[in-house]
């Protein structure tokens, strides 16, 4: 589920494409057992697909690993409309 159909649309074949899939912020929480912060989605150059995320409406993203057994099982993507939103006190 997410923000809008275009949006998913965008982010499942971001994940689908094998050379980007590793560099995408749920790859990185995944890899690192760790939650991964974007306060700024148009601006942070470690978020490949940023300009689409800022044109639904997502101004900060969290990325919360799922972790099973001491091994990350998948993730959870939580949107914000605004930018600064995550802190490291949440």
């Amino acid at each position: 589920a997410g923000k809008d159909a275009e949006l998913m649309r965008a982010i499942k074949a971001h994940l689908a494409a094998t050379e980007d899939a590793a560099v995408t912020l749920v790859a990185r929480a995944i890899r690192e057992k760790r939650a991964v912060v974007s306060n700024d989605s148009q601006h942070d150059p470690h978020l490949q697909s940023g300009g689409r995320h800022a044109e639904s409406g997502v101004g900060s993203m969290a990325v919360l690993p799922l972790i099973v057994g001491g091994g990350a099982v998948g993730a959870l993507a939580l949107y914000a409309g605004e930018v600064e939103f995550f802190h490291a006190d949440e």
